[in-house]
């Protein structure tokens, strides 16, 4: 019933939660080939502390406002995987989950200590003026998937999940709108299980005519294709409770 009120409210927070799309040629330290490493362990970590999805990609677009930001333009790549955990525990915080605290994980397992976390958490709010909201493609998933009159299938749930995972590697996608990165992902969702490829109730709730989506999924797809069946989150897709989609012959 509020469907399209919630939609238009977080269509007005995705507009000003982007990150800077060329951030990456003001780092002094860092290029976008440590950011996909980051990106791709952070999915394994994720997995590890059985976190939901939207943690995950929360704590990507955290992670790319501050790396966005002129004061963060001196991060050493010695301290980016500190940056990220950091940026993972302030999703966990901020999506009001009861999830494992990941500065705890960080402490177990030798990356960091507990403490480190914490300060690093301190100087990325700072940074982001403590504005950490963000619209989740997974929260346009969800919106998207219950307005198409046709229900919820639960392999194209899970294939849509796995392209916004993989999406969240492509540097050419940190700036998509969060709705778009989702409408995108059904999309190549349906046409991988054999669905109506794009329903006028889609087209509407979404904003996105099927045209407009095919530049977003063809990066999308572009780097399934280049997959690494030993790196995440291919490993993790491939997964029985997954359903294998990683392993789809769509994708071959």
């Amino acid at each position: 019933e509020y469907a399209l009120d919630i939609l238009a409210h977080l269509k007005q927070i995705e507009m000003r939660s982007s990150p800077d799309p060329n951030y990456m040629v003001k780092q002094q330290f860092i290029e976008w080939s440590h950011r996909e490493t980051l990106v791709r362990w952070l999915i394994a970590v994720q997995e590890r502390l059985k976190l939901v999805p939207v943690i995950l990609l929360h704590s990507v677009n955290l992670l790319d406002r501050f790396l966005s930001s002129p004061k963060a333009r001196y991060v050493p790549r010695t301290k980016l995987q500190l940056v990220g955990l950091a940026c993972l525990s302030i999703a966990v915080k901020a999506e009001d989950r009861l999830q494992p605290l990941v500065a705890d994980f960080a402490a177990r397992s030798a990356t960091c200590s507990s403490t480190d976390v914490n300060l690093c958490e301190t100087i990325i709010l700072k940074v982001l003026s403590w504005d950490v909201a963000y619209a989740n493609p997974m929260d346009f998933l969800g919106i998207f998937t219950k307005a198409n009159n046709h229900g919820h299938n639960v392999k194209a749930g899970l294939i849509a999940q796995y392209l916004l995972e993989v999406a969240s590697l492509v540097a050419e996608l940190i700036a998509a709108p969060p709705s778009l990165l989702a409408a995108a992902a059904l999309w190549l969702a349906r046409i991988s299980i054999g669905s109506d490829i794009w329903t006028p109730t889609l087209a509407q709730y979404s904003s996105y005519s099927e045209s407009a989506l095919i530049p977003t999924a063809n990066l999308m797809l572009n780097k399934i294709l280049r997959a690494n069946k030993r790196e995440y989150p291919y490993i993790k897709y491939a997964q029985g409770k997954y359903m294998n989609v990683c392993q789809l012959c769509f994708w071959r």
